[in-house]
C-alpha cells in the first residue's frame, strides 16, 4: 500500500514592493487630511464665534466712551458750570472766576 502524501500549501510571503507602500502611504494622507480638514473647520467656527462675541463688546464699549465724551464735553462749557454754582462765584477779569463759600 501506498500512502498518500499531502501537498503542503505554501504561501509565500507577501513582498513590501513600492505599490504596496504608494497605497499604504495614500491611505494615511486622505486619513489626514480628513482629519486635518475636519479640525480646521470646527477650530474657524469657534474663532467666528469669538470675534463676533469681542465685536459686540467693541462697540458696547465704544458706545460708552461717546457717551462720557458728550457729558464732558457738556460740562466744559463754562455757562453751564456756572449755571449750576449760581451766586457762589465772582469772576476775576473776566478769566478767572473764584467760587465763594
Amino acid at each position: 500500500m501506498k500512502t498518500a502524501k499531502k501537498k503542503r500549501i505554501r504561501r509565500k510571503k507577501k513582498k513590501f514592493t513600492f505599490e504596496r507602500f504608494v497605497k499604504t502611504l495614500f491611505v494615511f494622507a486622505a486619513a489626514f487630511f480628513i482629519g486635518t480638514k475636519f479640525f480646521v473647520y470646527s477650530y474657524n467656527i469657534t474663532l467666528s464665534n469669538q470675534d463676533q462675541t469681542l465685536t459686540k463688546k467693541m462697540n458696547k464699549e465704544q458706545e460708552q466712551v461717546d457717551q462720557l465724551t458728550s457729558e464732558v464735553n457738556i460740562l466744559q462749557e463754562k455757562s453751564r458750570v456756572l449755571g449750576l454754582l449760581d451766586e457762589k462765584v465772582t469772576d476775576n477779569q473776566k478769566n478767572i472766576y473764584v467760587i465763594d463759600d
